[in-house]
Parts: structure tokens; C-alpha cells; sequence
């Protein structure tokens, strides 16, 4: 194996305990200096890490594949092992950072201004990961909208979190340079809307989707509710973007019964 194989290794393996021991590094500093401050930079720090041990992943995987076939890096899936730690870990600290935005409220709550306490449980909500697909663009869009961007009792550090923690894949690599801050937030999301809301590309992704349904096997009842799902959802998703298939139903009518 060459030096170089064997120094990114190494580094991984570096990088990995960083990870895994970002909050109890975090403790050691004594509950007197774990500020919202040093909470943030802690999650900034993580971040950091978790980007270079992906960037030296995909080193690993494009200039060294023959070596790293059967290392155990490989055959243990220390990839996924080392994405879960770090999912673990920024949870802590999103936790801890609402924990501590919720106390700074309480003033307000006691003198009978709006609270947002009900909102505590956020964390826990399963957001939807989006990882690129073109399609799965506008639902997950209008979902983070809805649960994150307009939660007031967030701010801006917190809904980049959730967004970064909620992408995979593509998108994930698109936004993987900027940030834990408040100002970049915006930034990231302007660079998703950008990329990913175009009409042309939607279609043509609904549209393949559709032509690539294969036909109905049999003339059963399931086979007709698949083909007929597909056929809802491709016009339902086409209405949704303000391309709807009324300019040209006949062709879509053809294209529709041909998978009978």
C-alpha cells in the first residue's frame, strides 16, 4: 500500500474520534464555559471535520479502489459508521442550543408575552432528506418551509443545521463549502432554490419518470392501481409546478394508455 494510502487512513482514523468525542470534549471545559458561543463553534468545528473526513472518503474511493477493496475501512463501512456519530453528536448540540434559547425566553413567557415552549420537541421531528433528486425537490422545500424556516424560535445557526443535516447525496456536495453561521444560511438556501427550482429540469424529470414505467404485466387490479398512481402523480406533480399536461393531453393520453 502506498504512503499516501496509508496516511489517509490514518487520518480518518483521526478524524473519527474528533467526531465521536466533540461533546465530551465540549463537558471538559466545565458547565461554567459551555455558552451558546461555545456551543456554536463546537458545531462549526464538527462540521469542519465531518466535511474533510467526506472529502478524504471520496479521495479514498477515486484514487485508491484497489486498495481500499478489502481494508477493513471499507469492509466494516467505516463511512457509515463515522456518518452516524456525527448525526449523534450534532444532535447533542442542537439540543443543547434550543435548551438554551428556550431559558432566554422564559422572561418573556413570564410577563405574558407569546412563548414558543411548545416548540421544544422540534429536534425530534423526522425531517425528509433530500438528496438531489430534481422531483423531490418542491415537497421537501414547502415541508423545511414549513416546520423550520418559519419557526420563529429558531435562528438562523439552528435552521442551517437542520437544512445541512437534512441533505444527502448532490445537494448535500452543492452546499458542502459554506458554513455553520447565521448569515450563511440564507446563502444556502438561495443556492438550493437556485439550482434545483428549475421548471425545465422538473419536467423533465417527472416526464422520464413516467416514460420509464414499464407496462402492466397482467390485467390485474394492482397492476392497474400502480399504473394509474403513476399516471396521477406525474399530472399532479406537473399541475403543482404550473406546467400542467392541458397544452398536451393527447399526447399524455397515448403515452398513458400505451402502458395498459
Amino acid at each position: 500500500m502506498s504512503e499516501t494510502f496509508d496516511a489517509l487512513i490514518r487520518s480518518q482514523v483521526r478524524l473519527q474520534g474528533r467526531i465521536i468525542r466533540a461533546h465530551d470534549n465540549l463537558k471538559k471545559t466545565g458547565a461554567a464555559n459551555i455558552t451558546q458561543g461555545a456551543v456554536e463553534a463546537r458545531l462549526q468545528t464538527l462540521e469542519a471535520n465531518w466535511n474533510k473526513f467526506e472529502g478524504q472518503h471520496d479521495t479514498l474511493q477515486n484514487e485508491h479502489a484497489a486498495a481500499l477493496r478489502t481494508h477493513e475501512y471499507n469492509t466494516k463501512d467505516v463511512l457509515e459508521t463515522v456518518e452516524e456519530q456525527y448525526i449523534q453528536q450534532k444532535t447533542i448540540f442542537l439540543d443543547l442550543l434550543l435548551g438554551m434559547r428556550s431559558n432566554t425566553q422564559a422572561p418573556a413567557a413570564a410577563t405574558g408575552a407569546p412563548s414558543h415552549a411548545s416548540r421544544i420537541t422540534l429536534p425530534r421531528i423526522q425531517l425528509p432528506h433530500f438528496s438531489g433528486r430534481y422531483e423531490d425537490w418542491p415537497s421537501f422545500r414547502d415541508l423545511f418551509v414549513s416546520i423550520i424556516s418559519k419557526d420563529n424560535s429558531l435562528t438562523n445557526v439552528e435552521r442551517l443545521h437542520y437544512l445541512k443535516t437534512s441533505l444527502k447525496g448532490e445537494a448535500e456536495k452543492l452546499v458542502r463549502s459554506f458554513t455553520i453561521t447565521g448569515d450563511n444560511f440564507e446563502r444556502v438556501w438561495s443556492a438550493l432554490t437556485e439550482h434545483y427550482e428549475n421548471k425545465r429540469l422538473l419536467v423533465k424529470s417527472y416526464c422520464s419518470a413516467f416514460t420509464s414505467l414499464p407496462r402492466m404485466k397482467s390485467e390485474t387490479a394492482s397492476e392497474l392501481k400502480r399504473v394509474f398512481h403513476s399516471i396521477t402523480g406525474t399530472t399532479g406533480a406537473l399541475d403543482s409546478i404550473g406546467r400542467p399536461i392541458s397544452n398536451c393531453s393527447d399526447l399524455f393520453v397515448h403515452m398513458a394508455v400505451e402502458l395498459l
